[in-house]
């Protein structure tokens, strides 16, 4: 009878398979056919994955990343060596940037901030003083730390808490700076100190009426002699294009009446109503209305229109009484609130704003040149420089364009088309602001910043000391590969060790990943029953030199389990 043929052996033991392993046959055809496919580091016949590799780009972008993902962030890339130099941002906490444009508004207002900061506790408060109070707080850490820190950035969730703000929710800008000041007013009116108690209103509000002259005798009606306060202006737009002072003109226009009962005539007579401006605050406040609302959807819509705005203004001309060129109506440009986007819902704020240096409220050339003004888009904060008008002339779709042929020696002219709020401040407070000493934070104030600043110095310092371990780290890996890896990948030798190659795969690794190593060497599950090399193991194992075998047991120990000899 014909005897039957041996079946063959599982691919995994077959004789070529443990031929080589042993190192008891040529290895050249394998290799041959192995270094055609992919490199398989769990194949111990594929040794191309122990044999050094030049690196690409890539891989090197990669390297990096994973070692920049490991450390995690760098601290040292939020820290400002000159705080003096460089302004600190505010961080958007989802759909903040209304908020943290308009308080670096008010943060760059020196006597509003020594204001803030002259504001203490009062001994007894019930729990919605403690909650206004927390307001306040968090509002002159914030101050403190946008003047003192070492940081590019703040993080103003402790404010956003503390006014109970969704930070998913866009607001109005102006709707929330009314909000705020009315709130800021009604608690720090209780402050014993008059400079904290009138501070909203000694820097935001004017004075106005509502005048009504009968035509026929000339005389203003009773109720015109009652005075109204106001915090703010609202100017409405020409949609076919508006300068700062035609909306001003329209604000204070007269509007003719027919009918109105005159008091001192004792009968219905025509009559002309305006809106008087008495008094203007030191800083003014001017709200584009660039919402209305259209008839024809029910909706707001948004007004686009390039607005035309000086960067010097004599408002004498708008208050009523006041003689032309009166100091006290000589106002500069400190602040550009912007709004980019087509609702009034969405959208995002980003604010241009003066620093109210020794420059500031001066005149000529020199005074131009040193000023500064910072350009604030929540967590980016870089200094402004003015879109230049094309060749063709024109404003640009965002931002604020310098008018060159409009502009002259006395004063600068921009126009914007997403200009949402400006701020104007009195000339002459701005020059008593400049010869005054900065505004200094309460005591705990500056040391709690203080002690943020030393925070942040130790973790520069430790990120510092772990990059440096891990480029150690690494480093001695990639020398241990440079000598182990040619000794592993050459035919093993009569006197070898029997080793996981899971294991060596970490062992030899140059990843970040792998910079922890694998642990001590342990065989005990590769090992048989009898302490020798488990043969059913043996597609995980590979057979190493003992001479790779000392030096990797001198790099990471044996921990447990017998040389698989």
């Amino acid at each position: 009878a014909k005897r039957a043929p041996t079946p063959p052996l599982p691919t995994a033991f077959g004789v070529p398979y443990v031929e080589a392993v042993y190192g008891i046959a040529p290895r050249s055809e394998p290799r041959k056919a192995v270094h055609a496919k992919k490199p398989n580091p769990l194949d111990p016949l594929d040794v191309r994955w122990l044999e050094p590799q030049p690196p690409s780009k890539s891989a090197e972008q990669k390297a990096a990343a994973a070692a920049a993902r490991a450390l995690g962030a760098d601290p040292s890339e939020r820290v400002v060596d000159d705080p003096a130099a460089q302004a600190t941002g505010l961080r958007n906490l989802g759909a903040t940037c209304y908020m943290n444009s308009l308080v670096q508004t008010l943060f760059m207002n020196p006597a509003f901030r020594r204001g803030i900061y002259a504001w203490a506790p009062p001994a007894a408060a019930d729990a919605q003083d403690s909650v206004a109070q927390g307001i306040l707080r968090e509002l002159q850490l914030l101050f403190a730390c946008l003047q003192r820190s070492h940081t590019t950035c703040y993080d103003p969730e402790r404010l956003v808490k503390a006014l109970n703000l969704d930070t998913t929710q866009q607001q109005d800008a102006q709707e929330f700076n009314k909000l705020l000041l009315t709130y800021l007013e009604g608690h720090l009116k209780q402050s014993a100190d008059a400079g904290v108690a009138e501070l909203v209103q000694d820097q935001f509000l004017g004075r106005c009426c509502y005048r009504t002259t009968c035509q026929k005798c000339g005389r203003d009606s009773a109720s015109s002699a009652k005075e109204y306060p106001f915090y703010e202006l609202e100017l409405n737009l020409n949609p076919k294009g508006a300068t700062l002072d035609d909306s001003l003109r329209d604000y204070v226009k007269q509007e003719r009446l027919e009918g109105v009962e005159c008091a001192h005539c004792a009968s219905r007579q025509d009559a002309t109503r305006q809106m008087a401006l008495l008094r203007l605050p030191p800083c003014l406040t001017l709200q584009l209305l660039r919402f209305v609302y259209d008839l024809s959807t029910g909706t707001k819509k948004k007004v686009s229109v390039a607005v035309k705005f000086p960067e010097k203004i004599d408002l004498s001309a708008y208050v009523d009484g006041a003689r032309a060129g009166a100091p006290e109506h000589q106002y500069q440009l400190t602040a550009v609130l912007m709004h980019t986007g087509n609702s009034a819902n969405s959208g995002h704020y980003t604010a241009r704003i003066l620093q109210q240096t020794a420059a500031a409220g001066g005149g000529g050339a020199d005074a131009a040149a040193a000023e500064r003004w910072w350009n604030f888009n929540d967590e980016r904060v870089t200094l402004e420089e003015w879109e230049r008008e094309g060749k063709k002339g024109g404003t640009n779709a965002v931002g604020v364009t310098l008018l060159e042929g409009a502009s002259t020696d006395a004063t600068r002219l921009f126009s914007s088309k997403t200009a949402y709020m400006l701020n104007y401040t009195r000339v002459d407070v701005l020059q008593s602001q400049a010869h005054a000493p900065p505004p200094a934070p309460p005591a705990d104030v500056h040391a709690r910043i203080e002690q943020d600043v030393r925070d942040l110095e130790a973790e520069v310092a430790n990120y510092k000391a772990s990059k440096e371990s891990q480029e150690t780290a690494l480093a001695e890996r990639k020398a241990l590969h440079a000598e182990v890896g040619p000794l592993l990948a050459a035919d093993a030798p009569r006197d070898a060790r029997w080793m996981d190659v899971e294991w060596l795969q970490r062992a030899m690794s140059t990843s970040i990943d792998d910079v922890g190593g694998p642990g001590a060497i342990d065989t005990t599950a590769l090992a048989c029953p009898h302490g020798c090399a488990n043969p059913q193991l043996l597609a995980g194992m590979k057979l190493v030199g003992a001479q790779a075998y000392a030096l990797l047991k001198a790099k990471y120990g044996h921990a447990a389990g017998p040389e698989l000899t």
